[in-house]
C-alpha cells in the first residue's frame, strides 16, 4: 500500500491479494475472483481523523491458542468426556500438577 499524507491507497498487487478465490475458481485468468470483492474494498481510504490507540489496553493479555497434536486432543478429549470436564478445565489441571511437580524437584 501506499500513503498519501494520511490516506492510504491500494496499488494493483495489494488489490489482487485481497480478492478471495473461490474453490471452483482456482486459476487466475484475468477475471476477478468474486463480484462482492469490489463492494468490500475502496480504493482509498482516509485516516486523517482516527485516534491511534483507541482500543489499546495496558492491562489486556494476549492469551494464544495452543495447538495438540491430533493423537493428544483426542485421547484428552475422551479423557475430559468420562470426567464430565470441560477439555480447558482437564489440560489446565494436568498443567499445574506438571508444574508442581517440576517445581517439587527444584
Amino acid at each position: 500500500m501506499r500513503t498519501r499524507g494520511s490516506r492510504v491507497s491500494m496499488n494493483l498487487v495489494d488489490a489482487i491479494s485481497c480478492l478471495k478465490v473461490s474453490p471452483t475458481n482456482h486459476r487466475l485468468n484475468g477475471t476477478r475472483a468474486s463480484s462482492s470483492t469490489n463492494d468490500l474494498m475502496k480504493d482509498e481510504y482516509d485516516f486523517s481523523t482516527a485516534e491511534r490507540g483507541k482500543f489499546f489496553r495496558e492491562e489486556a493479555r494476549l492469551m494464544p491458542p495452543i495447538h495438540l497434536d491430533p493423537e493428544v486432543f483426542d485421547y484428552l478429549s475422551k479423557r475430559a468426556l468420562a470426567q464430565r470436564v470441560s477439555l480447558s478445565s482437564l489440560v489446565n489441571t494436568l498443567l499445574k500438577k506438571e508444574i508442581e511437580l517440576i517445581d517439587a524437584g527444584k
